[in-house]
């Protein structure tokens, strides 16, 4: 949980874009009821799917991984900000 509490309240108010993907993920996890069994279940599965990112540190593979979960969250919060949404 660490790495999920360390990346997911750590954003500069001069970036908007890591706010809101902040915001976001926080809302997803709290929506969907993710643990920390859950996100550990990620990670692993990522590493067991694909051996290439065994060069990744579990918080990189932790980070795309909820960007991919999270991803209607994040661009629900970008896009009451005006921002790019992600694609």
């Amino acid at each position: 949980m660490g790495a999920y509490d360390g990346g997911l309240g750590t954003f500069s108010e001069n970036d908007p874009y890591a706010e809101a993907n902040s915001r976001g993920i926080s809302s997803c996890t709290q929506q969907s009821k993710l643990d920390s069994g859950m996100l550990v279940q990620l990670v692993e599965t990522n590493y067991a799917q694909n051996p290439d990112s065994w060069a990744l540190p579990p918080s990189s593979v932790l980070s795309k991984g909820l960007f991919a979960i999270c991803k209607t969250y994040i661009n629900n919060v970008r896009r009451a900000k005006g921002l790019d949404l992600l694609r």
